[in-house]
């Protein structure tokens, strides 16, 4: 019997992978889509992929002078910076030494860490660093 290819999307953002040999699986699974045997390969290399892929690391810097340096080996770094704007720039947090406001800040691939510091107890961060 041939085998078909199925991709299930069960909601919430979750999918699911499928070979049948027999029967039509739109029946059990009204949003079933059909895939050739090449695009079945593609999605199943994505979602190995995805799943060989490790969590990020999400530190919270809460607090006066704080500081982190996040991995040399991270391939994004992400700073999401909550400090309000109108204080002294001396008081504004840091990234790398630069005194920041308000905002993300993403680096790909920076090759070195990158140091961020809190300099008044209002300034909360959030540094996520991708792998």
């Amino acid at each position: 019997m041939a085998r078909r290819f199925w991709k299930i999307d069960r909601g919430n953002g979750v999918l699911s992978l499928a070979v049948s040999t027999e029967g039509d699986l739109r029946t059990a699974f009204p949003n079933a889509e059909e895939l050739t045997e090449v695009e079945y390969g593609t999605e199943a290399a994505a979602v190995q992929a995805a799943a060989a892929k490790p969590d990020p690391i999400v530190t919270p810097m809460i607090g006066n002078k704080v500081t982190h340096a996040t991995n040399p080996d991270a391939k994004r770094v992400v700073v999401l910076v909550n400090a309000p704007s109108g204080g002294p720039k001396r008081a504004r947090p840091t990234i790398n030494g630069v005194s920041v406001i308000s905002g993300e800040y993403a680096y790909d691939r920076p090759g070195k860490a990158i140091t961020v510091k809190t300099r008044a107890g209002n300034n909360d961060l959030l540094v996520t660093e991708e792998f």
